[in-house]
């Protein structure tokens, strides 16, 4: 029996019935019995018509399509009568869904995508680091790993890094990456147009030929048109000039989830352009990631044993070849981590704190489902009239559940709906947190399967905590007892268990939510007040790369000097100098040192930067001895260093170090001992977090092999420090591209961008967490208000007080409190244990953020239990007895 056939079933199951009551009453008609009386008896025999028909619509087979449909009408039609609650419903459950979806999609995005080319399980990553630390490979590492390794089919190296890209005389800024010539093939891709790297590409002989180029599918449409005859056309890129022989498939968006280069070249570009400078020669230049592909039938343990054994002998060889940074080597290890998701630098970074906010919105969720099942509920008692009519008409409790779960259906999709699109706005909200502001962050947040999935199983807990659960409670009626007292009456003197344990519920889950943002929120203030060493408000950093430009030795220095004295002349630029590494910016030079006077240690990790004349004075670094690095401190004058108060500590405890000598020890060991002319407060460089590290400072006139240095200026407004640069790289080097400028207060921004984030959303959480908890205990007590009404009328009309009346109504939100306070700060404690290291310098268990926290869920909830109990105190007794 079809669907499609239903109706003539229907008309033909109407005749059958009617035939039978005919047949069964002139039967008795025939014994003389009266013709109404039989048909009344005849249909008394029978009994519940409706009900045999519903028995016999089951045994048809395919009612359940039927009936779905029916129930799915049904439900639009209650919801459309009750606007009000569906509207309520279907916004709490869009921000529940919708935050939850939005969190997973940059945990999806972040740690969890593969990358998207064949077999990425097979894929692994090799690093080199201090234990805990997976970071990058030097050439020699690499170049001896692949000759010695047997259980990879191949493994490649790849880096990423800002490009400039050149066209006629025109130069922009583009995301790039260098890459060995195993990598495509190790990847297993397939190129779109053309052909892709191979080792060819990256041999010595590619100079002499032409270094070879591929480009993204994204770069071939917006800048050629996606043109095939851009196969063999040159390309200008960093100065140096490579062919294009081939786009990438436009699946594939490098090995790092974060980053999409446009252009792929050879390791041997960057060769064409340094020379025997390039990183592809150097020792002390850890700059690859590397990546290779398990053989067929080796496992992620074999592989890691083979890299085990060779590493010993890898790293011996590079120690025993003069490797330049020996302290580095000494304490670093191979390892090998599994490569499926790629490398994921924010990942990194933001991991601990996505998983932080997942576990709090995954709460938010359980508030709001149990925020709409109380709802629910007190939607469905004035609906109980109805529920045992149909029940004693013959619908069963399955039938009476089915019903409410498919209008819980109806809510949870169209939440899921409006939380899916209210999910695509909070990610992009979500990127500009994790965004640095040099390089845009490239994450593809489009729902995908896994996305999709997530928010099924969001929708379907839904349904079960406000459907399934509130229907099974609700249709446990004693339906003679209802029909015979009064349906309305009966349910106003009864209790209902599960609301009550739901709302201590929510009051629990509500404190862990405000504690817990309080903390971030209190945490992330004190990281804000730290004071950094150096002046945020005025200060801008302009990142230009000259190394391109053909000017070189005292040439090069004498365009710094024309453009520092072109800022330093502009209206509104009140001081200006040269930096190498800003403050904060995640980023530092390494080297080792030690003093040449006394008995102090004999070597110390040391943070270098390259500035100069007058930085201290224009970053607002306060000076405690000696002077700054000044325009005197020039190559080929006495070599000068200035310390901080960290590394002047160390080196000279005791003691004044101006006019004491540093000697570099690794990696420039040749570098000429330097005298320390000043000592400045230590200024945090690396994070707020850390204390500010040793650091010794160069002047970059005295360091010619130094390759790149940017700009930083103070000044009242920003508007005037970026024209004046403008101006001066137009004037002095014109056609060269600079980086965005960073003011010091977006740096900052910038460098807790993962507390912020926490913060924020943490915040807005803990706040709607205490909008819906007051939302509930809201509706609990008008719902308790309404069924008591003609006992608050008696109680006053016997002589009871106002203030009685009101201690009566708030009571049972006060047993609600009682409850779900221990609870809530037994789970508060139990959530501190895991989220200390994510605070700075407090306790988890500081009484005075849980006691607010308390205090303002306490507050909300009475405020809300007023507003009913209020209405309550103001019954008219004799209104209110007539309507008993």
């Amino acid at each position: 029996m079809t669907f499609w056939r239903r109706e003539t079933r229907e008309a033909e199951l109407d005749e059958e019935v009617r035939t039978h009551l005919n047949m069964a009453a002139q039967t008795l008609t025939e014994r003389g019995v009266a013709q109404k009386e039989a048909e009344r008896a005849a249909k008394r025999d029978f009994g519940n018509v409706e009900l045999t028909k519903e028995v016999t619509r089951d045994a048809w087979g395919g009612r359940w399509l039927q009936d779905l449909i029916s129930d799915a009408r049904y439900g639009l039609r209650m919801l459309s009568k009750n606007p009000g609650f569906t509207a309520i419903a279907v916004l709490t459950l869009a921000l529940g869904i919708g935050s939850n979806s939005a969190v997973f999609s940059l945990i999806d995005a972040l740690l969890l995508r593969s990358l998207d080319v064949p077999a990425p399980r097979e894929l692994v990553r090799i690093t080199f680091g201090p234990p805990g630390i997976d970071g990058p490979l030097s050439s020699p590492m690499f170049d001896r790993l692949r000759e010695r390794q047997r259980v990879f089919t191949d493994i490649f190296a790849w880096t990423n890094g800002p490009m400039v890209l050149s066209n006629k005389g025109v130069a922009r800024p583009i995301t790039g990456a260098y890459a060995t010539g195993s990598a495509f093939p190790t990847l297993k891709l397939k190129p779109r147009l053309g052909r892709l790297l191979t080792w060819q590409d990256d041999e010595p002989s590619a100079l002499s030929n032409g270094v070879a180029a591929v480009i993204s599918e994204d770069f071939w449409l917006e800048h050629f048109g996606g043109d095939p005859g851009v196969l063999g056309q040159p390309i200008t890129v960093d100065g140096g000039t490579a062919t294009i022989v081939g786009v990438m498939p436009g699946s594939f968006n490098g090995i790092t989830v974060d980053y999409s280069p446009q252009v792929v070249l050879p390791f041997i570009f960057d060769v064409a352009l340094h020379g025997k400078s390039s990183c592809r020669f150097r020792s002390d230049c850890t700059w690859f990631s590397a990546m290779a592909r398990l053989e067929p039938g080796v496992t992620f343990a074999q592989a890691q044993a083979d890299l085990a054994a060779i590493a010993g002998d890898v790293l011996k060889e590079l120690l025993t070849e003069g490797y330049q940074r020996i302290d580095y080597l000494r304490n670093g290890t191979l390892s090998l981590i599994p490569g499926r998701t790629g490398n994921s630098p924010l990942g990194k970074v933001y991991g601990r704190e996505l998983w932080t906010l997942q576990t709090l919105v995954g709460l938010l969720m359980i508030i709001c489902c149990a925020n709409l099942a109380s709802l629910q509920l007190s939607r469905t008692l004035n609906r109980q009239h109805e529920l045992v009519v149909r029940s004693a008409l013959g619908a069963g409790r399955l039938r009476l559940v089915r019903q409410l779960v498919v209008e819980s259906m109806l809510l949870s999709a169209s939440g899921a709906a409006a939380g899916m699109l209210l999910s695509q706005w909070m990610s992009g909200l979500l990127v500009r947190y994790v965004e640095q502001s040099d390089f845009p962050v490239f994450l593809d947040l489009r729902p995908n399967l896994t996305i999709l999935a997530a928010v099924i199983a969001l929708a379907a807990l839904t349904v079960i905590l406000t459907g399934a659960l509130p229907a099974l409670n609700l249709t446990r009626l004693e339906t003679e007892e209802m029909l015979r007292s009064g349906a309305q009456r009966a349910v106003g003197r009864k209790r209902h268990p599960l609301a009550a344990r739901l709302l201590p519920g929510q009051v629990a889950l509500s404190l862990v939510l405000t504690s817990l943002a309080l903390l971030f929120a209190v945490s992330t203030g004190r990281l804000l007040r730290v004071d950094p060493g150096f002046r945020v408000k005025g200060i801008t950093f302009f990142g230009v790369d000259f190394e391109r430009r053909p000017e070189k030795g005292e040439a090069r220095l004498d365009l710094y000097r024309k453009m520092l004295d072109g800022l330093r002349r502009a209206p509104g630029v009140e001081a200006a100098s040269v930096v190498a590494v800003r403050p904060l910016g995640e980023g530092g030079i390494d080297e080792s040192a030690a003093p040449v006077e006394g008995h102090g240690p004999e070597d110390k990790h040391l943070f270098e930067n390259v500035v100069g004349p007058e930085y201290f004075t224009t970053a607002g670094t306060k000076i405690l001895a000696g002077r700054e690095i000044s325009k005197f401190d020039r190559f080929g004058a006495i070599p000068v260093c200035v310390l901080n108060q960290a590394a002047a500590n160390f080196f000279f405890p005791q003691q004044s170090p101006i006019g004491k000598h540093i000697r570099s020890t690794e990696p420039n060991p040749k570098r000429p001992s330097c005298e320390v002319v000043g000592v400045v407060t230590d200024a945090k460089y690396l994070s707020l977090r850390e204390s500010a590290p040793p650091t010794i400072y160069y002047p970059y006139e005295q360091l010619p092999d130094f390759r790149w240095a940017g700009f930083i200026t103070r000044s009242h407004h920003t508007s005037a420090a970026i024209a004046a640069f403008k101006d001066a790289l137009r004037r002095y080097a014109p056609d060269t591209p600079f980086l965005p400028p960073m003011t010091m207060q977006r740096q900052l921004e910038d460098s807790i961008g993962k507390e912020r984030l926490v913060a924020v959303l943490s915040l807005f959480f803990g706040g709607l967490a205490l909008l819906l908890t007051s939302i509930g205990l809201y509706g609990l007590e008008s719902q308790r208000v309404e069924r008591r009404t003609p006992e608050i009328g008696l109680r006053m009309a016997l002589g009871a007080q106002k203030s009685d009346m009101l201690w009566f109504v708030l009571r049972e939100a006060t047993f609600v409190f009682l409850i779900g306070l221990p609870l809530g700060l037994l789970l508060t404690f139990a959530a501190c244990r895991f989220v200390g290291s994510l605070l700075y310098e407090m306790s988890p268990l500081d009484p005075r953020i849980h006691l607010i926290a308390v205090l303002s869920l306490v507050g909300a909830g009475l405020l809300a239990s007023y507003v009913p109990a209020r209405r309550a105190v103001k019954v008219d007794p004799m209104a209110a007895l007539r309507y008993e």
